[in-house]
């Protein structure tokens, strides 16, 4: 892929080939300046209490907040900034942590910076390179500084420590920049790629006492393909799409009546009435054999300008909770609830033996106390259990890991509370046992968890620290004390984005991978001859590597002398490199064909059928959820073809199509799709193999599975639990 190439939109793929949108599961809402206690506003007199007060009463539950701020870059200047990004007044950044920990908003971080054209077009003379890198700088610079919030349980201050957040840069282009008679000549959009290269390069850059940040861009469908998917896969997009309105233009939100603050997912009216639709369509990238599809995270799809939150005919608008109405909103849905940290729901994870637990958001317990959360559950074939809270409430959105014990029916989950501790949930005894892991290292922000048994009563558990370091706990028997956190013993660094994932060969081992600091594929060894961890990491590929530093890992071991570890490549196909025993690592292979692309954002599930047989699952750029399998055969492994392409369930319910009855624990996902952020889980299951994955309607989520048998009638065999 070059850098920062573009095609002319005639060499835009079909619109026909295009994967069907997504239905959103989320709204949200944005505005240039927080509600607040000023003559414009309605005299707000608490931002975080008309914001809670929204929580209660409506269904929005993210929003949009521009990164600001007049603390700049050693020997900066506020003329070398847009005015947006120095306009103090509009008083997002001071409550950004309040609003996601004390509320459980999702937040989305915009950043302005130039466009090719409009009011923040890129100033001529300047050096683009130089300025991209100084407003990368800027926005971390603001993200660093974003105070914390107090936490309701305890009263203790949390630090924001905003590493891994997704920042968007906000690109104003239309969407027919490049076909208009009027385009902009070819030496401004060249000093324009430059400067976007500059930006995003730095964003993701380790700077000293600066947070390492992912990239993102607010941009019209076309821009966006041209100007930054083609070389920067792993962006994550938001799309600008606003309806066909009529003509006058009518400013009307979706909400579900005259007086609701109720965003409604499944109006007909939304889709009928020249008032355009909330749904997802992928982005199309590139052309011909290279093209692939990028799915947004969220939308931006009205901009009426005139809209008084809550409306005028609103109860609402004239009694306390609300507190004073809010004019000048846009609306925006959403596959995820809080894009600073893109986690699709349910977040799920599966053991060996079947057993499956899933977490969605809650934005209170039971007593009405303000302490968002995730409520777990465990799914089993005579319905959901729900488990009991730990003291400390679980993270929402935070990971879950599942380990389970050699030839034993005992699984284990673990998690991360609000508080920042690791816990660990047992379904032979569901209870949680918290690790006291932060009182020697809180994790890093952006959560990777990998959690493995390697004997019976022998379990360990890992996490990235707040200093990059890889920590690693034990325990040695179900009523034994987790050990302290200890940095891994070659104090292996790893990248700012680096996932985390565990193996074990049998009772010998537990193996670790994760990106080191260069961005390589590493692994590091704790053998039960030494019971210590190997004093030297290692490198599992060379040069500039080849995965993508944002990739999800997956790791299994099917024999004593085998091991298999999964990523997304930077070519965006599904790579692997495997460890043989006598032979030690081998280099960096592919699964799949030439067009066997899978989304960057991909979520990789891995286990073994058999000694001769692991299979693998990650989510394709089409929306699919594609299964390779590796097999062995008298002395190598080989893919076997072809691989299993599982599409989406049905749009639509057949005639006839009998409901499950009321007690039944699932039934066929008919109208779902797959949650391209979402968490996958691949098990044997009463001797088939079986896939779990994250589902996505209108308004809702659920967690989705089938077998990967099933001939012609793939497309039936989804369900849904219910």
């Amino acid at each position: 892929m070059s850098i920062l190439g573009f095609a002319d939109a005639d060499d835009a793929a079909d619109p026909a080939a295009s994967p069907l949108p997504l239905p959103p599961a989320w709204v949200g809402l944005d505005r240039m300046d927080i509600p607040q206690n000023n003559a414009g506003d309605g005299f707000v007199p608490n931002s975080i209490a008309w914001f809670s007060s929204l929580t209660d009463h409506g269904n929005f539950r993210f929003c949009g907040a521009y990164l600001t701020g007049q603390n700049y870059p050693n020997g900066a200047v506020g003329s070398q900034f847009t005015k947006s990004a120095i306009d103090i007044n509009r008083n997002w950044v001071p409550n950004v942590w309040r609003m996601r920990h004390d509320l459980g908003w999702g937040i989305v971080l915009w950043y302005m910076g130039y466009s090719v054209t409009g009011k923040y077009a890129m100033p001529a003379g300047i050096d683009p390179v130089a300025r991209g890198k100084l407003h990368a700088l800027h926005a971390k610079t603001i993200v660093s500084a974003i105070p914390p919030a107090l936490d309701p349980d305890t009263g203790s201050t949390i630090p924001p420590t905003l590493d891994g957040a997704v920042v968007v840069l906000d690109n104003e282009d239309p969407d027919d920049l490049f076909t208009r008679p009027d385009r902009p000549d070819q030496s401004r959009i060249a000093a324009l790629k430059q400067y976007y290269k500059a930006f995003f390069d730095q964003l993701q850059q380790e700077d000293a006492g600066l947070p390492t940040l992912r990239i993102g861009v607010y941009a019209h469908p076309k821009i966006a393909s041209t100007l930054f998917l083609a070389d920067y896969p792993q962006l994550f997009a938001w799309r600008v799409e606003y309806p066909l309105y009529g003509s006058p233009r009518r400013e009307f939100p979706p909400f579900k009546n005259a007086g609701s603050l109720l965003i409604d997912f499944l109006a007909d009216d939304i889709a009928t009435t020249n008032e355009g639709d909330i749904e997802l369509a992928p982005v199309t990238v590139g052309a011909s054999a290279t093209q692939w599809f990028a799915w947004p995270m969220g939308r931006q799809f009205r901009n009426p300008k005139t809209i008084s939150i809550p409306p005028d005919n609103s109860p609402l608008a004239t009694t306390a909770p609300i507190i004073k109405q809010v004019l000048n909103w846009d609306f925006n849905s959403a596959l995820v609830r809080d894009p600073i940290y893109p986690e699709a729901e349910p977040r799920i994870a599966l053991a060996a033996d079947g057993t499956l637990v899933a977490g969605v958001f809650s934005p209170r317990d039971a007593s009405g106390t303000p302490k968002p959360q995730m409520n777990v559950s465990l799914l089993m074939a005579n319905g959901p259990l729900v488990v009991p809270a730990p003291a400390q409430y679980v993270e929402p959105d935070a990971p879950i890991v599942p380990a389970m014990y050699h030839g034993a029916g005992k699984s284990y989950f673990a998690s991360v509370l609000r508080n920042g501790d690791i816990a660990v949930f047992s379904v032979p005894n569901p209870t949680w046992q918290t690790t006291n892991s932060s009182a020697t290292m809180i994790s890093r922000r952006l959560r990777r968890l990998a959690f493995v048994a390697s004997d019976v009563g022998n379990l360990s558990l890992f996490y990235v620290g707040g200093d990059s370091l890889l920590y690693g706990m034990r325990r040695t028997s179900d009523t034994s004390s987790w050990s302290p956190p200890l940095a891994t013993g070659a104090a292996l660094r790893v990248h700012p984005f680096g996932a985390v994932a565990a193996a074990s060969r049998a009772t010998t081992s537990v193996d670790l991978f994760t990106l080191n600091s260069a961005g390589l594929l590493t692994t590091i060894l704790w053998s039960a001859a030494s019971a210590n961890w190997s004093a030297t990491s290692q490198a599992l590929e060379v040069g500039s590597g080849t995965f993508l530093r944002t990739t999800a890992l997956a790791a299994v071991s099917a024999t004593a002398t085998t091991l298999h570890v999964f990523g997304v490549g930077t070519d965006l196909k599904l790579r692997y490199v495997e460890y043989t025993g006598a032979n030690g690592w081998g280099s960096v292979n592919t699964l799949g064909g030439a067009t066997d692309f899978v989304s960057p954002h991909t979520r990789i599930a891995a286990h073994a059928f058999s000694p001769t047989r692991v299979e693998v699952a990650a989510v394709s750029d089409t929306g699919n959820v594609r299964v390779h399998a590796l097999v062995y055969s008298g002395t190598a492994w080989a893919e076997e073809s072809p691989r299993k392409e599982l599409p989406p369930p049905e749009t639509v319910k057949p005639a006839g199509y009998p409901v499950p009855g009321g007690t039944a624990a699932t039934e066929v996902a008919f109208g779902w799709r797959i949650n391209p952020f979402g968490d996958l889980g691949i098990a044997v299951v009463s001797g088939v193999t079986t896939v779990y994955a994250a589902g996505i309607a209108r308004g809702a989520m659920a967690v989705l599975r089938r077998t990967i048998v099933g001939g012609s009638e793939w497309i039936h065999d989804w369900q849904r639990y219910r």
